[in-house]
C-alpha cells in the first residue's frame, strides 16, 4: 500500500512540475502584443466571443496559431488590433495582399477595408481549446500566479526540505547506532 502511494505522489509532482514548467513559460514569454509567443507559435487566451465567416471562438477557449506568412486572397487570418489601447486578436479574411515598401499589407474583407502590415499578422493554422483559455487567462494574473503556480512551488519546496532534514536526521541516528555497535564489539 505504501509503494503505491509512493509512486501515486511521485507522479503527482512530476505532473505539478511539468505545469508549474508550462505555465511559467507562457507567462514569460511575451511578444510586443502582450500576448504568449513560443517559436512560432502564439497562445492566446480568448477573453471576448471571436467570430469570422468560417470561425467562431468562444470566451475562455485557448487559441494556438502558428505562424505563416504564406497568406494569400481569401485565407482566414488571426490579426493584433488595437483596441481601447490594448492589442486584441481578431479573426477576418483577406481580400487582397499588397507590396508597399517592401512590406506585404493585407486588405481585410471585414466591410471597412482595413490595412494591416505583415508583423501584426499572427497566422492562418489555428488549434483551439474549449475552456483552457480561461484558466491560462487567470493564472496569467498576479492572483492566478501566486496560487496557481508560486504556492504549489512553495508546497515542494517545503515537503523537499523536510523530507531533506528527515533523512539528515536518519542518517545520524544511523551513524551513532553504527558507532554504539562498534564500540560494543
Amino acid at each position: 500500500m505504501k509503494k503505491g502511494i509512493k509512486i501515486i505522489w511521485g507522479l503527482i509532482q512530476v505532473l505539478l512540475i511539468v505545469y508549474i514548467v508550462i505555465v511559467a513559460a507562457c507567462v514569460l514569454r511575451r511578444n510586443e502584443y502582450g500576448y504568449t509567443q513560443i517559436g512560432n507559435y502564439h497562445i492566446i487566451p480568448v477573453t471576448y466571443n471571436l467570430k469570422d465567416s468560417s470561425l467562431v471562438l468562444e470566451k475562455n477557449n485557448l487559441l494556438i496559431v502558428k505562424n505563416k506568412k504564406d497568406i494569400d486572397k481569401k485565407d482566414s487570418i488571426f490579426y493584433y488590433s488595437l483596441y481601447k489601447k490594448t492589442y486584441i486578436v481578431r479573426a477576418t479574411s483577406v481580400k487582397d495582399v499588397r507590396v508597399e515598401n517592401n512590406k506585404k499589407n493585407y486588405i481585410l474583407n471585414d466591410g471597412l477595408e482595413k490595412k494591416v502590415e505583415e508583423d501584426r499578422i499572427l497566422g492562418k493554422h489555428s488549434i483551439h481549446i474549449k475552456h483552457l483559455g480561461g484558466v491560462l487567462g487567470y493564472l496569467e494574473t498576479k492572483n492566478g500566479f501566486l496560487i496557481g503556480v508560486l504556492i504549489p512551488v512553495i508546497i515542494l519546496f517545503i515537503y523537499y526540505a523536510i523530507a531533506f532534514f528527515m533523512e539528515l536526521k536518519n542518517a545520524k541516528k544511523k551513524n551513532k547506532v553504527e558507532k554504539l555497535q562498534k564500540e560494543e564489539k
